[in-house]
Parts: structure tokens; C-alpha cells; sequence
């Protein structure tokens, strides 16, 4: 049941649709001639546009932007190239619409347009387009190449040699096409000439001046729109062309800078160093330093002799005064020279003792045989006395000798310890004297040293310079197209046409909704709220009496049938014998 409901609906519903579809149909047929109207007058309209419309061309330089590198001489330049990243490209893209960049160009264009008034006047030498450029001879034959590659000479004759320039191609009877700065229209004497602003003027550069990078390239498309299709060729061209001078300017700027900066750093550095070491040297020579380096410092070498010499002394005086005490305490025990160790060993003292030993084995002998007044005992012993006499002189003179000994080691210390005590203050005051002759070392060093790694950046700088490296490229200059960009004119007829549908419908629908007259079968039902009994067609019949009669002499007649649907409609009726009153209307003003 619910299904059978839910049909019903969805038939009605298509049915409404199709009623509707076939109303606004019927509002279209009915309104069909202003439709018809709108569509011609919006056709019209495009094709006067289409027909007075000034053609626009578009001329296209390509340029490659690498990352940049600082020079080619350098390694780390391209090491760290990899580090520029889109900002880069992003910077160079703006630069390229830049307000500094469209100053030049518009300076470089309004000099180009004076070269192209001077040879459409017949002036074709490049001192006569000098003259009227302001510019030198030399640079008028540059400009005259640029010219002649963006097709003003021709689309054939794209290479200026030099010499007089060649003569402007054009139409006979037709005057060279204007553009924004070349070959501008001639206006009536009576009218008024208002020279424009100079910002005007560098809108008029910059205002269709387009950059369009090519995805996931280092290309970019720099696009220039003119009346002109050379003119548009030459501004791209310009546009590139400056805005590689002025970063070729300011790679070269920058590096001058950095050159003069450096070289004034390094006479400062050089009058610093000079300064720094005269210091030194005035600083040695008021405190009498020959050298601090401990190879050849004279005074440290001094104190360590001393000290050496003192160790050596001072290890003599222990030993001889402790060979000096031994040999007293033995001769006080002993009363004899002969019990001291140094005396006993002594090599005299045994020859003696010997002797002495010999002489008395010799006297006992001879006491054997003779008597102790004969001569020979007599003589043996006076030798005996002798050498007695001799051990004895012998014994104490070792005695003394080892006392003198002490004595002279103790004050031969005592004096190598005077020359120590002097060595070291003449090292301390050395050392209080080398901490500022190390701190007027160490600043020269470093000034020196400042001063060769200025000298040697400054160098590389002026090698940096000479051997700039463009990290831009022109890939393809622009050259005049044929075939404008603006107006589209498929487009524009396409668009006509569907705005001049789009309008007429749109107005037809319009006047449709002004208008409140009951029209339909529909109207009557919807907004009457009455049943709607037939349609009678009009009859086109001057006789009132045939006209009356259309039913009886004409039964087979579309009025008669709608006579009897008429008839049909209010017999079929539910209370159709309650129906007395009936109203036969026209839909028709």
C-alpha cells in the first residue's frame, strides 16, 4: 500500500516537473523575439568589439636561474649550493617586477622608441640617432642590435652588422602599427597634448609585465604585452637583460665593496703590525732582553749554571766538612795524626811508614853485629829520626790540608750560594719583565697574523672578482608572434553566444514574471480555483452571422469541436443539472 502511495507521488511529482519544463518552454516560444532580439544585439555587440578592439601581443623571454655560487675557485661555493632553496627563486621572481628593474627598462624603452622616431624620420646613421637619443654612438649600435633581434627590421632581418640602420618595413598606406612607447598616433593640432606622469609611464612597463616559473624546473617565463608585437619582443628582452646587469652589478658591487673594505683593512693591519713589533723591539732594548726563548735566554742559562755549580759545592762542603770533623775527633781521642783514615791512607804517609819500617829492620840488624856507637847504627839512626820526623811533618800537614779543605768548601758554597741568590733575582725579574714583553709578543702575533688572513682573503676577493660566475641564463629571447593573445575571438563569439542566450532567456523569464494575466488551463486551476471547461479557438470569420453559425456550418471545424467539448465537459459534470450560470472569457487583451 505504502509503495503503491509512494508511486502515485513520485509520478506526480514527475509529472509537475515535465508541466513546468513545457511552461517555461511555452514562456520561451512565447517570448521568442525578444530572445531572438537580445541574442542579435549581444552577437552585435561582440563583433564590434571583436572588430575595434586594439589586438594585444604577447612576446615570452625564457631565463634559467641556477643557485648561485661565489666562485668557481672556491669549493665550498658549490658545496654549499645545495643550501639555496626556493626563497632564492622566490627573491629573483620578485626582483624580476621590481621598481628599481621597470625604472631602467622604462629609461631603456623611451631611448629605444627615440631611435625608431628617428629612423621612421629617415634619420638611419648612428650619430643622428645618437644625437637624438642622448645616447654614444657605440651605445646606439647595441640598442640597434637588440632592435633589429626583437623583428622591428623585419621578421627576415633579424642581425644588425653595423652601419646606417635598416629601414622600418610597413604597409603602403598604412601607418606602423602604435604601441606603448613606439610609433605613437598622431592627434589633431587642435587637440590638446597632456604629457602622462612619469608613474603612468612605469605602469604602463610594469602593469603587463607577467613572470610564470615552470614547475619543478629552474625555468622561468617572463612575458611582456603590447600593441605591438615587436615592442613587446624588446621589452622582454630588456627586462632580462637589465635584470642581469643589475645582478651582475650587484655580485660585482659586493665584491668591490668587500675589496675595499679589505684593503683598507690590511694597510690598517699592516701599520698595526709595524707598530705592534717596533714595540717589542723598543721594550727589549730598554730592559736589555736579548731573548726569552729558553734556548737563548742568557740569564735563565746563567741561573741554571749556578745552580749547578752550587749542588756541586755545596755536596763538597758536606763531604769535606764531615772528613774534617772525623779527622778532629780522632786526633783529639788518639792524640795522633796517624789514626785519621785520610792521613793513613795517604800515599806519602805509607812510602814514609814504609821507610821508616825498613830503616828499623835494618838498625836492628846492625845492633845485632855492632855496638850502639858505631857509625853505622849511629847513621841509621839519625835516618830513622829523620824519617820519624818527616811521617810526622807528613800526618799533620794531611791533617791540615783536610781542615783548609773544609774551610775552602765552605766558603766556596757559601759563595756559589751568593751567585745563586743573585742568578734568581735577575730570573725573577726577567720573568716580571717577559709578562709584558709575552703580552706585546702575543699582540704582534695576532696582528700579524690578522694581517695574513686579511691579506689572503683580499686575494681571493680580488680573484673572486675577476671571475664572477652568472648563475642566470637566457634559454630563448623573445621574438614577435604573429598570432595576438587578446582578443580570443573563439572565445569571445562562444561567450556571446552564451551570454546573448543566457540574456534573452533571462529577460524573457523576466518580462514573464511582470506580466499577471491569465494565460492557461493551469493559471485558471492554480490561482482561480475553478474548473476550467475548454478552449475555444478564435474564428477568423468577418461575418458576424457565419461566425455565430461556425458550429452548424462548419461542424468539423476546430471551433465546433471545441463547441461540443464545451457541451461535453458540463454534461459530464457531478451537478451538472445545478449549473445555470456560465463565463466564457478570453485569455487574449
Amino acid at each position: 500500500m505504502e509503495q503503491q502511495q509512494f508511486g502515485e507521488q513520485r509520478e506526480e511529482g514527475v509529472f509537475e516537473e515535465s508541466i513546468n519544463l513545457r511552461h517555461y518552454w511555452h514562456i520561451i516560444l512565447e517570448r521568442r523575439g525578444l530572445v531572438a532580439a537580445t541574442f542579435v544585439v549581444v552577437m552585435v555587440l561582440c563583433l564590434f568589439y571583436l572588430f575595434t578592439v586594439t589586438p594585444i601581443f604577447s612576446a615570452t623571454t625564457r631565463l634559467q636561474i641556477d643557485n648561485e655560487t661565489e666562485n668557481s675557485m672556491r669549493m665550498e661555493s658549490f658545496v654549499m649550493e645545495g643550501n639555496q632553496g626556493q626563497d632564492y627563486l622566490q627573491t629573483q621572481y620578485k626582483n624580476l617586477q621590481s621598481r628599481s628593474l621597470m625604472k631602467t627598462v622604462l629609461l631603456e624603452t623611451q631611448q629605444n622608441a627615440k631611435i625608431l622616431e628617428g629612423i621612421k624620420l629617415g634619420k638611419r646613421t648612428p650619430s643622428q640617432l645618437a644625437e637624438l637619443s642622448g645616447l654614444a654612438t657605440e651605445q646606439v649600435e647595441q640598442r640597434l642590435k637588440q632592435i633589429a633581434t626583437a623583428g622591428f627590421f623585419g621578421p627576415t632581418n633579424k642581425v644588425y652588422s653595423g652601419g646606417n640602420a635598416p629601414p622600418l618595413p610597413r604597409k603602403e598606406n598604412k601607418p606602423l602599427v602604435s604601441g606603448k612607447f613606439v610609433f605613437p598616433e598622431e592627434k589633431e593640432e587642435e587637440e590638446p597634448v597632456i604629457p602622462p606622469s612619469y608613474e603612468s609611464l612605469l605602469k604602463r612597463v610594469s602593469g603587463d609585465v607577467s613572470v610564470s616559473p615552470i614547475r619543478l624546473s629552474r625555468l622561468v617565463d617572463v612575458s611582456v604585452e603590447s600593441p605591438n608585437r615587436n615592442e613587446a619582443a624588446l621589452i622582454a628582452n630588456t627586462i632580462v637583460s637589465k635584470f642581469l646587469e643589475q645582478d651582475n652589478n650587484r655580485k660585482r658591487g659586493k665584491l668591490t665593496n668587500a675589496v675595499d673594505f679589505l684593503q683598507t683593512e690590511a694597510a690598517n693591519l699592516s701599520d698595526k703590525v709595524r707598530d705592534n713589533f717596533g714595540g717589542l723591539l723598543t721594550y727589549k732594548r730598554e730592559n736589555d732582553i736579548i731573548s726569552l726563548e729558553e734556548s737563548q735566554n742568557v740569564t735563565l742559562k746563567a741561573l741554571i749554571q749556578a745552580q749547578a755549580d752550587y749542588d756541586t759545592a755545596h755536596s763538597r762542603e758536606v763531604s769535606a766538612v764531615a772528613t774534617a770533623e772525623e779527622a778532629d775527633r780522632v786526633f783529639k781521642e788518639t792524640k795522633q795524626y796517624g789514626g785519621i783514615p785520610d792521613v793513613a791512607t795517604d800515599s806519602e804517609v805509607r812510602k814514609i811508614r814504609g821507610d821508616l819500617a825498613l830503616a828499623e829492620a835494618e838498625l836492628a840488624e846492625l845492633l845485632k853485629r855492632y855496638l850502639g856507637k858505631h857509625p853505622k847504627v849511629i847513621e841509621k839512626r839519625g835516618k830513622i829520626e829523620s824519617l820519624k820526623e818527616g811521617l810526622a811533618n807528613s800526618e799533620r800537614r794531611i791533617f791540615d790540608s783536610i781542615l783548609n779543605q773544609a774551610q775552602l768548601a765552605e766558603a766556596t758554597a757559601l759563595s756559589l750560594q751568593g751567585v745563586l741568590a743573585i742568578r734568581k733575582s735577575e730570573q725573577q725579574a726577567m720573568n716580571q719583565k717577559s709578562i709584558q714583553y709575552f703580552a706585546l709578543e702575543r699582540e704582534a702575533k695576532q696582528s700579524e697574523t690578522m694581517y695574513n688572513l686579511a691579506l689572503q682573503r683580499l686575494k681571493e676577493t680580488e680573484l673572486q672578482e675577476k671571475d664572477i660566475i652568472q648563475n642566470m641564463h637566457v634559454i630563448d629571447l623573445a621574438t614577435a608572434q604573429m598570432d595576438p593573445i587578446k582578443p580570443k575571438k573563439m572565445l569571445t563569439l562562444f561567450l556571446g553566444i552564451v551570454g546573448g542566450l543566457g540574456a534573452g532567456f533571462g529577460l524573457a523569464f523576466f518580462v514573464n514574471f511582470l506580466d499577471d494575466s491569465i494565460k492557461s488551463q493551469e493559471d485558471i486551476e492554480s490561482y482561480l480555483k475553478l474548473p476550467f471547461l475548454g478552449y475555444v479557438p478564435n474564428i477568423k470569420e468577418t461575418s458576424i452571422i457565419v461566425r455565430d453559425l461556425q458550429a452548424h456550418l462548419h461542424p468539423q471545424s476546430n471551433a465546433a469541436e471545441s463547441f461540443r467539448t464545451i457541451r461535453a465537459a458540463i454534461a459530464l459534470s457531478q451537478r451538472a443539472n445545478d449549473l445555470h450560470v456560465m463565463a466564457v472569457t478570453s485569455t487574449i487583451p
